[in-house]
């Protein structure tokens, strides 16, 4: 059985590079039908959710891999970038601070933190600024609706 889950994780991941997405998600829901828990599956579908930009639905997957291996620090970062993504600023901090916590070096965890600082100076920066063109433009958007 093991053996079946770790070829069809590869043929999912295989079908995942070159863009079959509809393919790979049958491979990793296939894989998690038989073991829900399976980070490797629940992460890479989450992948697959951030790439159609359905972070929503990838947070949970996310979630469920890093529960199911807190050692991999690629679950940890793509958590906290998807919700970066959907404005979740505190929820992020938090992540990452468990991820310190949890002794994880990589230097994409600093970038997070940097952002993270930067997110409340967002709404104080001129519409002109580069700021308006970076991935939290919709979150700067919803927090000058919030405003008004």
């Amino acid at each position: 059985m093991k053996i079946a889950l770790d070829k069809a994780l590869q043929m999912g991941v295989n079908a995942h590079k070159q863009k079959r997405f509809r393919e790979a998600d049958l491979y990793y829901s296939a894989i998690l039908n038989s073991q829900p828990n399976h980070p490797d599956a629940n992460h890479n579908l989450g992948l697959l959710a951030v790439e159609v930009g359905k972070f929503e639905e990838a947070i949970p997957l996310f979630k469920i891999a890093l529960e199911a291996n807190r050692k991999i620090p690629q679950f940890w970062l793509s958590y906290i970038d998807a919700l970066i993504n959907i404005c979740k600023f505190e929820e992020a901090s938090n992540i990452l601070g468990a991820a310190r916590k949890a002794q994880l070096r990589d230097n994409s965890f600093q970038t997070f933190q940097k952002e993270l600082d930067q997110r409340d100076t967002l709404l104080f920066q001129s519409p002109f600024s580069s700021h308006f063109k970076s991935k939290n433009f919709h979150c700067f958007c919803a927090n000058v609706i919030n405003i008004l």
